[in-house]
C-alpha cells in the first residue's frame, strides 16, 4: 500500500510501473500505479504472505481498504474471493484512477471509491466490514485518532496494519490478538483477530 508524502507537486495522470495480482481470479493482470511522489504499493512478498495468513477468510468477506493509493490490498483481496471491497482515499486523481480501474476490472458491482480523509469515512461507517486494510502514510501520526473511530464501530473480523519497521509500538485495543506479523526490509506487518 502506499505512502504519500507531503507533495510537492500535483499527482500526474501518467502511470508509473504496476502492481501485479498474486492469485485468485486475475491472477497474474497488472493494474497501472500513478506517478505520484511517495507513492508505492505494499509489496509482492508482504502481499503473498498476508494473504495467505487469511487463506480461507477472504471468500465471501466484505473488505475496507482505507489509505487505498493503488489498491493493491484491496484488489487483491476481490481477486481472492471477496464480495466486495471499499477503497477510500483522500485524493481526487487517486479516486478516479481507482474508479477507472474498477470498471476495467468489471468489478462495479463489487467495488466502490470513495474519495474521503479515512477519519470521515470512519465517521459515517454503520457497519464494519469482515476485512480492513490500514496503510496510512508512515509519517501521519493518526492511530489515537483511528483507533478511537474503530473501537466506536461494529467489530471487524480482521485488521490489518502496515506501518514502517522503526515505528514505535501502538497501544492497541486489548480485544485485538495478534495473528501474525513479519518486516521486510522498511515494513512491519501485523494482522490481528477482533473479538474471539
Amino acid at each position: 500500500m502506499p505512502k504519500r508524502q507531503k507533495q510537492s507537486r500535483p499527482l500526474s495522470a501518467q502511470n508509473k510501473g504496476s502492481v501485479r495480482m498474486i492469485g485468485g481470479l486475475w491472477r497474474g493482470r497488472k493494474i497501472p500505479v500513478l506517478d505520484a511522489p511517495g507513492l508505492r504499493p505494499t509489496t509482492d512478498r508482504v502481499r503473498e504472505t498476508v494473504f495467505n495468513w487469511l487463506q480461507g477468510e477472504l471468500l465471501g468477506a466484505t473488505c475496507l481498504d482505507l489509505f487505498a493509493g493503488t489498491g493493491a490490498l484491496g484488489f487483491e483481496s476481490l481477486s481472492r474471493g471477496a464480495s466486495h471491497c471499499d477503497f477510500v482515499d483522500n485524493n481526487p486523481l487517486v479516486c478516479r484512477h481507482l474508479s477507472t480501474q474498477i470498471t476495467a476490472l468489471k468489478a462495479d458491482r463489487m467495488a466502490a471509491s470513495h474519495c474521503s480523509t479515512a477519519q470521515a469515512y470512519l465517521s459515517n461507517l454503520s457497519a464494519c466490514p469482515d476485512i480492513i486494510w490500514i496503510d496510512p502514510p508512515y509519517q501521519l501520526d493518526l492511530w489515537s485518532e483511528l483507533m478511537t473511530q474503530l473501537q466506536q464501530k461494529p467489530p471487524p473480523k480482521w485488521i490489518y496494519i502496515e506501518t514502517a519497521r522503526t515505528q514505535d509500538e501502538q497501544q492497541l485495543p486489548s480485544e485485538w490478538t495478534l495473528h501474525r506479523e513479519m518486516t521486510v526490509g522498511q515494513v512491519w506487518a501485523r494482522l490481528f483477530r477482533v473479538g474471539g
